[in-house]
């Protein structure tokens, strides 16, 4: 007898937890005061009517970045590690250096690996100094 299994996602927030499902999410937050705060819906779905692979996958990301507006609205309590100043500006900081990285002398495999390795900064500024760490156990 086959098993299916759900197949979650997830997000560690700077005062919670954010998971999803196939077509629900559901996010825990603790407040300044200290109280837990629970929010769950609907997820904006738009790429389950679309058969062809090379769209399906575009579709179903775009559907996990539409979650974040709909997860800010029911919960505004919650704390997206990517909205600190600092992530932002290594997020921007990090594009234009991978990006000059792709255009130098470098060898390719050079080039592609000084890139990838620059756009990690922003995930490990993330998780400096920040209890999102907590989060994932």
């Amino acid at each position: 007898m086959k098993r299916d299994h759900i197949r979650l996602g997830g997000m560690a927030l700077q005062n919670g937890v954010l998971v999803h499902g196939p077509t629900s999410w559901g996010a825990a937050v603790r407040g300044r005061d200290g109280a837990l705060h629970v929010a769950s819906g609907k997820k904006p779905r738009f790429a389950e009517s679309v058969d062809a692979p090379v769209l399906r996958g575009p579709l179903r990301l775009a559907e996990a970045f539409a979650l974040l507006p709909v997860v800010r609205r029911a919960l505004p309590q919650a704390r997206f590690p990517f909205t600190r100043p600092p992530v932002v500006g290594s997020i921007i900081a990090s594009s234009l250096v991978a990006r000059a990285l792709r255009r130098s002398t470098l060898s390719a495999g050079g080039r592609e690996i000084a890139a990838g390795a620059v756009s990690l900064l922003p995930a490990a500024l993330a998780l400096r100094g920040s209890g999102l760490a907590e989060y994932h156990g």
